[in-house]
């Protein structure tokens, strides 16, 4: 069977050198060192090869109360060919197995897109009170905007087969909050 192949995760937490006790800006007053000092970011970055795909048929031929899967040509490239959202993996490497066949086709064969996401955040506290403070926080979900395409249709005799028809992430997505901690 085949399993997600690369995998790698990385995340930072980094405390901007700026107003007092900081690189930049640390000769300001008070007031001003209140609004440009203390901010921190976060980032994640995540990004992997594409998942395994695990193909099936939409016809039983078997005659068996199992899920079939397709038969694979012989000597047929899967990925000949440019890999395009309608045209992930060259369908014509597939064919209905004969009757009372389940297909020879590996119950996973071949991969799905890979995805990559950055997700940011920049934060600051301010403080109220001796024990208290406000928080405030923007977060920035797949700032880099990218399209994380869903895996293509595997359901041999589908209108889908082959072809990606979605995405799994959601576009860029901001939020701002203010949380009062006591």
């Amino acid at each position: 069977n085949l399993t997600l192949r690369n995998n790698f995760t990385a995340s930072a937490v980094y405390s901007l050198p700026i107003g007092k006790g900081g690189r930049y800006l640390n000769n300001v007053n008070r007031v001003t060192n209140e609004f440009i000092g203390g901010w921190q970011t976060n980032m994640i970055f995540i990004t992997h090869s594409g998942y395994p795909l695990y193909f099936s048929q939409s016809t039983n031929t078997s005659g068996a109360g199992v899920t079939n899967r397709p038969d694979v040509v012989p000597g047929c490239s899967l990925y000949a060919g440019a890999k395009t959202v309608s045209h992930w993996f060259n369908i014509g490497c597939f064919a209905t197995p004969t009757s009372q066949e389940l297909g020879n086709v590996h119950r996973s064969y071949g991969y799905g897109p890979g995805r990559t996401n950055v997700d940011f955040s920049l934060y600051k506290n301010f403080p109220v009170f001796k024990t208290q403070k406000i928080e405030f926080r923007a977060e920035f979900f797949n700032i880099l905007n990218h399209t994380q395409l869903a895996t293509p249709g595997t359901g041999f005799g589908s209108a889908t087969f082959g072809a990606i028809s979605g995405t799994v992430e959601n576009s860029r997505q901001i939020q701002f909050a203010l949380k009062y901690i006591f």
